[in-house]
């Protein structure tokens, strides 16, 4: 969707926690300055998605940025147009999300157990 401010996007995509458990990203791409009465304005594209939230999302995005953005381009539609997420959808993500975690604590608790075993042997 097209759009238009008097602040210029601090970085390409935003992401925003909802109380829900999930996360609003907005991304904003093919950003121009337009000068218009002696104030700068800032047009732009701005595409939004909603997916579940967790802690590595922005990594998650950094990392195949124009995959997700593509993603978003092709959620333009307004909400009534969007197909519904089904159930099986809505579960993947929660799986993904659990795997994610689970592999985050996996490593700290190795970092942890490392920690130790080096305290150990200085004892």
């Amino acid at each position: 969707m097209k759009t238009e401010s008097n602040l210029h996007p601090d970085a390409p995509f935003e992401i925003n926690e909802l109380p829900d458990g999930m996360a609003e990203v907005m991304f904003y791409d093919h950003v121009e300055e337009v000068t218009e009465s002696e104030s700068a304005i800032f047009k732009y594209d701005l595409y939004c998605v909603t997916v579940p939230y967790r802690d590595n999302l922005a990594a998650v995005i950094e990392q195949s940025y124009e995959a997700w953005l593509n993603f978003a381009r092709s959620r333009e539609e307004t909400p009534e147009q969007q197909p519904a997420v089904t159930e099986s959808e809505a579960i993947a993500e929660r799986v993904a999300l659990l795997e994610d975690t689970n592999k985050t604590l996996h490593n700290q608790l190795e970092t942890v157990m490392e920690a130790i075993d080096y305290i150990l042997m200085e004892v």
